[in-house]
């Protein structure tokens, strides 16, 4: 009888052609790379190297084995109770990188730094420091990254559950943070070189940064009528 109800709410709802709208957003100037790899004693060295040009994610062997992240920041330009249609990240390749791997894209949890002042030395001295961000349950897979060469742009996966989660939270205000991190996927170390190496926003004139390309639309708030999430005329269910 709910179902029946439900499907009739559904058909009674008007439906009507709802203008979108596309932004690139920029990165940040504190987007940064966390990056470790063994000491001479055999020990683990870790560094988070905001300002170095470009940033790195994957593993590979340069001298030693090395486990790299990108960690990324945008100011989200999307409304409240928008819906998203687009998500993904568009990286400019700053070295050309052909190894196999998968990789995974995760939102980060506020902690009042990197949604504060960013990813600073002075928040995040050290890869660890920056390792012990909480992520948030929902992730993106990439898998079977594609070859990257130097100063070409690739899209990542269509992320756009990543944005709709933050946007639909409470207390969401327009222009809050969103945190990014690609990890260190699945890669082998030595004798492969199984990385991507993007540039950073302070790479030139700053427009070789990470941009996030996104495109929504206007979009109702959640209503529950007979048990379920509704919103313009269809169901809402978690993990969108």
């Amino acid at each position: 009888m709910r179902k029946l109800f439900l499907a009739l709410l559904l058909i009674a709802l008007p439906v009507c052609a709802l203008a979108q709208t596309e932004l690139e957003l920029e990165a940040s100037p504190d987007d940064t790379l966390g990056i470790k790899w063994p000491a001479l004693g055999g020990d683990w060295d870790d560094e988070n190297k905001v300002g170095s040009g470009s940033t790195t994610f994957g593993r590979g062997y340069v001298s030693g084995n090395i486990d790299t992240w990108t960690f990324l920041r945008y100011e989200s330009l999307i409304p409240f109770a928008s819906k998203m249609i687009i998500a993904k990240l568009r990286f400019k390749a700053s070295a050309s990188n052909s190894g196999d791997f998968n990789t995974t894209i995760y939102r980060l949890v506020p902690d009042t730094k990197w949604d504060g002042a960013g990813y600073t030395l002075g928040n995040y001295a050290t890869c660890s420091a920056l390792l012990l961000i909480f992520k948030f349950g929902t992730s993106v897979a990439w898998n079977n990254v594609e070859v990257w060469t130097v100063d070409n742009w690739y899209d990542s996966p269509e992320i756009p559950g990543l944005f709709q989660e933050l946007i639909d939270a409470s207390g969401y205000t327009y222009g809050d943070p969103i945190g990014l991190m690609v990890d260190d996927g699945d890669g082998v170390h030595a004798p492969h070189d199984e990385r991507r190496s993007p540039y950073q926003w302070d790479s030139g004139a700053h427009d070789k940064g990470t941009k996030a390309v996104v495109t929504f639309e206007p979009w109702g708030e959640i209503m529950v009528i007979g048990g379920y999430k509704v919103r313009d005329g269809e169901l809402v269910y978690f993990g969108y």
